[in-house]
């Protein structure tokens, strides 16, 4: 064979190989449907089969935006996402791709049992028609608006101006739940100790809230987290539950409630739970001892002399919770103060960044080196045109906890973790010394 013929069967060689590469990239092209379990990235925005895929003829609100309803700020874009979560659930959604804006990334009609996701989302009023979109889609959303639903109810930014930095007129540039110029939260690993014992509780599927594991079987949350909001009534056991350790999907722990002990003197019946505040509590005790295999917060009391005490020696506390903008994550604000008590309510007023969501969430103290439990956020409180968190102080259902665990007390992870959970509260002391200052200067009577 001569050098010419060696050339042309390397030539033959290369022009077979480049066409069975294009039959390779016009097979996957030939895909024009994609089925499977499907992750939401937004409310319009779904991720398949290694897709980002793009719902036809709808504006998806960004997940971080914000609108306003009656002068109140709230998270729209999260509630869009966690509707559209709801809507497919696990079942397995169906994808007619109509466009290709490169391999990655497409545009589709999607189904979830033969409904058009798009379609029912338009209906709740949680996106946008485009303008180019089908006269279906067009009726829906007037709809939504003629009855004002979803977003229809507020004030909000169109999603592509949003993108662009817009913004509504007076609108804050932080949650209501931030109590200085800057929020103060970081997310932390929520499978070490003591973050492992901080758990998001979900009710009945309404809501949901936080708490905290003071015993092997034993939780501390808000009483109102707890009540059905159409019956005015508890929840049943079995609809309450508790998941430790949760990071996106996630957790350390999950157990469901067998028994609730309120507080006798909470009134499920009230209007404005602010006017209960004081017995806002409620104990779990769970179908399965978590704690035993990962440990629970100690406690102590907590009272209005101990707190001015504390205030004076500049005492700095730690506050966690699951959060209505980090459902799935657990952040906490460590270096915050107790600035005031309200004698009306008997509520200890506070500067921790807790938002919607961190409902129960626990203020904790180091104590001689152990994380120590010295009251519970339960809302948020306006005085003097500012807004400040509200917890109610140990003292309030420390008589309750006595019947199960005793003052001090709580546990450690035993072996390894048990080594981790000491080097952890360490680190934590550590960002308490070096922790914002207070922002407030004078404690409020």
């Amino acid at each position: 064979m001569n050098f010419l013929q060696s050339l042309s069967m390397l030539a033959l060689f290369i022009v077979a190989n480049v066409v069975a590469q294009l039959g390779i990239v016009q097979a996957k092209s030939a895909i024009t449907v994609l089925k499977g379990p499907a992750r939401v990235l937004n409310g319009g925005k779904l991720y398949l089969d290694q897709k980002v895929i793009l719902l036809k003829g709808i504006h998806a609100l960004e997940k971080d935006q914000a609108c306003k309803s009656k002068k109140k700020l709230w998270a729209c874009g999260m509630a869009s996402t966690v509707v559209l979560k709801r809507l497919i659930r696990k079942q397995s959604v169906l994808c007619q791709i109509t466009k290709r804006h490169d391999e990655n990334r497409v545009t589709a009609i999607c189904h979830v049992d033969g409904r058009d996701i798009a379609a029912r989302m338009l209906t709740r009023g949680l996106v946008l028609a485009k303008k180019k979109s089908n006269d279906i889609y067009k009726q829906l959303e007037a709809k939504a608006r003629i009855n004002h639903q979803g977003l229809w109810a507020s004030q909000f930014i169109h999603p592509d101006e949003w993108r662009k930095g817009k913004r509504l007129a007076n609108l804050p540039d932080k949650h209501p739940g931030i109590r200085g110029r800057t929020d103060e939260r970081f997310v932390v690993n929520s499978t070490d100790y003591p973050w492992n014992t901080i758990g998001r509780i979900d009710n009945g599927g309404q809501s949901f809230c936080t708490g905290t594991l003071v015993g092997p079987s034993l939780v501390i949350t808000a009483a109102h987290c707890l009540v059905d909001k159409r019956s005015k009534k508890y929840f049943r056991p079995q609809q309450i539950h508790f998941t430790a350790g949760l990071r996106g999907s996630r957790y350390t722990a999950h157990a469901i409630a067998k028994q609730i002990l309120p507080s006798p003197k909470f009134d499920t019946t009230r209007r404005t739970p602010k006017d209960d505040a004081m017995h806002d509590w409620a104990l779990l005790v769970l179908t399965e001892p978590i704690g035993n295999q990962f440990g629970y917060l100690g406690w102590r009391h907590g009272d209005k002399g101990r707190i001015i005490d504390n205030f004076k020696k500049r005492t700095k506390y730690v506050q966690a919770g699951y959060s209505q903008d980090q459902q799935r994550r657990l952040s906490a604000h460590a270096g915050c103060h107790f600035n005031g008590y309200l004698k009306s309510a008997r509520l200890a007023l506070h500067d921790c960044d807790a938002v919607s969501g961190a409902s129960g969430s626990p203020i904790i103290q180091i104590f001689r080196g152990k994380p120590q439990l010295v009251g519970m956020h339960v809302g948020s409180i306006k005085r003097d045109n500012k807004n400040h968190g509200g917890a109610i102080l140990s003292e309030q259902f420390g008589h309750a906890l006595k019947r199960f665990v005793r003052a001090g007390g709580g546990k450690l992870p035993p072996g390894k973790k048990g080594r981790a959970a000491k080097h952890q509260i360490k680190l934590l002391q550590r960002r308490l010394g070096a922790a914002f200052p207070s922002k407030s200067s004078k404690l409020r009577p």
